[in-house]
């Protein structure tokens, strides 16, 4: 009885066998299948092959791996930190069962074995589509410039066309690429603005393919900034966050809070290594981080880049990209009539209805100031001066926390004036304090500030424009001695003319 029961048993895993194998026992196939890689038509990429499983009727599965370079690679791979490590036909079992949805393999161990088979030097170059004449598992390899691309496996398996069995089917495969770029961009489209204002920035990439066996899988996103400053939730909290979002496909990525680097508050990181996983689930997924910063020089550089990081260093293997943002200034130069250069003229400045408020760098040099950050005591005072006449351009000044604000700009010595940090638009000087023995022009000049024919500023944009003015009039003295002292004069000469006169006849009649 014990005997008949062994033989039934060797019986059933006989008939299992024959079951999942069947196709291997065919006779051997001549017609030829295609495989096929699909999702990158017209781009210039290359591809790779190398059969990794072939068929083999004298193994439990009948199938093996093609050789033991192979099997050795792959099976280093799927049992990678696995306690209980399988051998090269129960990994193939694996395979079978997943397919035929009897069970699934695990994807992980897949994707870190396509990876230990992927650096060896056996493939060979490869067609799309590329024929084939037995069937199998196929390693496929895809490289392009600027992307990443997941190491694939293609099934040639048996099927029946027209009636006839068995016949090779074709493989189809669609690649899963990530691009390794990125693209910074922000919402001034001519990309000039003024200091003070607020600029919306915004990071484009996508999360890369990374090897399950890298030793290094951390992925962060670093930016750096000069000439501004990122716009803070809480600008008084130590550790603020930055205002803006991090969101993969669109939603929201948890934990990933903008904060600038504790040794450069002109720098960020953001820690997105939990988005890498062994089964590369987000590769490709597009990532979008959005930000502010307030502009405080006349060009901001902002720099971004995406990689690993090695210890304190943050790398950009997956893409880095530059974007500027420039600022206009104008020189106004002040000549008399006789184009002499004239120092101490006074100006307001407006830009449509709208006065433009500075802070003063030196003389004659001044750099635009956003009207709401001035502060309303300051305001005050310098509008309440506005119309105020002075002596000295300091009577129009106010200094407070280490800036000096002004509502009226001045003249230096080589008699120029120097705005700068401003937008594109035409701004208006109106003469509000004449030089010394001159008088104040009525006639304000003008300035545009443009970008020119392109539409967007490559530098920062200049502008000049020039006033004249005349000499006071010499005047008419009143309130002198006026003729009295001539009349009083005149009539002295006349009696003393008229006594001589008289007294000649007297001397003559004797």
């Amino acid at each position: 009885m014990k005997k008949m029961k062994k033989v039934l048993a060797m019986l059933l895993a006989m008939a299992m066998v024959l079951g999942m194998s069947m196709t291997t026992f065919a006779e051997p196939n001549t017609n030829e299948a295609k495989i096929n890689v699909s999702g990158a038509e017209g781009e210039e990429v290359s591809y790779t092959y190398l059969q990794i499983i072939v068929p083999d009727q004298t193994t439990v599965t009948g199938w093996a791996f093609a050789s033991q370079a192979i099997e050795d690679a792959y099976l280093e791979g799927y049992n990678n930190g696995v306690e209980n490590k399988l051998d090269a036909q129960a990994v193939i079992q694996e395979l079978i069962n997943a397919r035929n949805q009897e069970g699934y393999a695990n994807s992980n161990a897949i994707g870190m074995a396509l990876s230990k088979v992927a650096a060896l030097k056996d493939f060979v170059p490869m067609e799309n589509p590329q024929k084939v004449t037995s069937a199998g598992v196929y390693a496929v390899k895809a490289v392009q410039e600027g992307y990443t691309y997941n190491n694939m496996a293609a099934y040639v398996g048996f099927g029946e066309v027209d009636g006839q069995y068995p016949v090779l089917q074709d493989a189809e495969l669609g690649v899963k690429r990530t691009k390794t770029g990125l693209d910074k961009s922000h919402n001034d489209e001519d990309k000039v603005s003024a200091i003070g204002q607020i600029v919306s920035y915004t990071i484009k990439t996508n999360v890369p393919y990374m090897d399950p066996l890298a030793d290094n899988k951390t992925y962060f996103i670093n930016d750096e900034i000069t000439g501004a400053d990122y716009e803070l939730v809480d600008p008084t909290a130590e550790d603020s966050a930055i205002v803006g979002t991090v969101t993969l496909n669109g939603e929201v990525v948890a934990g990933a809070a903008i904060t600038p680097d504790k040794t450069d508050k002109h720098k960020f990181h953001i820690d997105l290594s939990m988005l890498i996983d062994d089964q590369n689930s987000n590769a490709g997924l597009e990532i979008v981080v959005t930000y502010n910063a307030k502009v405080t020089a006349v060009t901001v550089d902002n720099k971004a880049n995406a990689g690993h990081k090695d210890g304190d260093t943050y790398g950009s293997e997956y893409g880095e990209d530059d974007e500027d943002v420039f600022t206009g200034q104008i020189t106004l130069t002040k000549t008399g009539e006789n184009e002499e250069v004239l120092e101490g003229a006074g100006f307001e400045v407006t830009k449509g209805t709208e006065v433009v408020y500075f802070t003063k760098d030196e003389a004659g040099v001044y750099s635009h100031v956003e009207t709401a950050d001035v502060p309303s005591d300051v305001k005050t005072a310098l509008d309440n001066a506005a119309d105020k006449k002075v002596v000295d351009p300091a009577e129009l000044e106010v200094n407070k926390d280490g800036k000096v604000y002004v509502r009226q700009v001045f003249t230096k010595k080589d008699g120029t004036v120097f705005v700068q940090g401003l937008d594109v638009g035409t701004y208006k000087f109106t003469e509000k304090t004449a030089p010394k023995g001159y008088s104040i022009n009525d006639e304000a000049s003008e300035a545009t500030l443009t970008v020119g024919e392109s539409g967007v500023a490559t530098g920062i944009i200049e502008a000049e424009t020039e006033m004249t003015d005349t000499k006071l009039s010499a005047l008419p003295s009143t309130g002198g001695i006026g003729t009295t002292i001539f009349t009083v004069g005149g009539c002295a000469i006349m009696i003393i003319a008229a006594g001589l006169y008289f007294a000649s006849r007297r001397k003559a009649s004797r």
